[in-house]
């Protein structure tokens, strides 16, 4: 399969996840996502991000990681623009449980309220809605 195409398919899977999102908040702009190598050439890291340009980079790797992956970094990243969109205290008055201190429990946190499931992290600590923990491993911070 072409690049091209895997491309496509990964913007279809994730598709419906967005939609979810802008149903729970529907003030959420549109977000632009964009395949950049900074967000990762091994291990774990295929994702970011960016406050700046409000925009989430993904690894171009990452159209080869199966749809569990894609949607769990999907999730999670979106978390991240969610919190940046609506702040704290808007989403302590949106979110019933006490919010996460830390940013990257708190993306979880707000990818658990949106979907009603947690995000997962496999035993290769990479973010998923199919396989893994539903707590992030304390070593990632």
């Amino acid at each position: 399969m072409s690049t091209r195409r895997k491309e496509q398919r990964f913007f279809r899977r994730i598709t419906p996840d967005w939609e979810t999102a802008t149903e729970a908040f529907p003030e959420l702009p549109d977000i632009e996502i964009v395949f950049d190598e900074a967000a990762g050439t091994e291990g774990r890291q295929f994702a970011y991000f960016d406050s700046e340009t409000e925009s989430i980079g993904f690894s171009p790797r990452v159209i080869r990681e199966p749809a569990h992956r894609q949607r769990g970094l999907f999730r999670h990243e979106l978390g991240h623009y969610v919190h940046h969109f609506y702040g704290r205290d808007h989403l302590q008055g949106q979110i019933p449980e006490k919010l996460a201190e830390s940013d990257e429990v708190l993306a979880d946190q707000i990818a658990g309220f949106i979907y009603g499931e947690p995000i997962l992290y496999d035993d290769e600590t990479v973010q998923s809605i199919r396989h893994g923990e539903p707590k992030r491993p304390d070593h990632l911070g």
